[in-house]
């Protein structure tokens, strides 16, 4: 049972760190870019969306490794359980989506609930991310337009 909670508190840690580096990325790129707003915008959300896709790859890969190479548990469901169903069933317990055709047994259930609320934790970051990214181009165009006034007074 220890093993599962090491592995557990390793990959949420991993994760989280994974995810701040990530934002500062996105975040320098979005303070470096003088884009169109609406591009500028997607570029971050598309952004977002590849970092928590990579976040669940590391989900999915623990669980592989808790199942496979630590024997800490089965899944079972509706269907036999093959290889594409690590990422499947992880991006379903990140999302908290949840749709139960696939379920783990035994101590793999403690490293679900880990990225269950892991990731609940880490879209609510990226949604606070993406509103205050939201709010700082608005700002900037706000500034930009208040700006537009004072420079044709000047030219005159």
């Amino acid at each position: 049972m220890i093993v599962i909670w090491v592995l557990s508190i390793a990959l949420v840690v991993g994760v989280v760190m994974l995810h701040f580096e990530g934002l500062t990325l996105i975040n320098r790129f979005a303070l470096s870019r003088a884009a169109v707003e609406r591009m500028h915008l997607m570029l971050v959300i598309v952004s977002l969306l590849l970092l928590h896709v990579l976040e669940i790859c590391v989900f999915a890969f623990g669980i592989y490794i808790a199942h496979h190479l630590f024997h800490l548990g089965n899944f079972a469901g509706e269907r036999e359980f093959v290889a594409s169903d690590y990422f499947h069933f992880s991006a379903e317990t990140f999302t908290t989506v949840g749709y139960g055709d696939l379920y783990p047994i035994g101590s793999l259930r403690v490293l679900a609930s880990m990225e269950s609320l892991t990731g609940v934790l880490l879209i609510a970051w990226s949604g606070a991310f993406s509103y205050f990214t939201v709010q700082r181009l608005w700002d900037a165009a706000a500034h930009e337009k208040a700006m537009r006034p004072a420079r044709r007074a000047r030219k005159d």
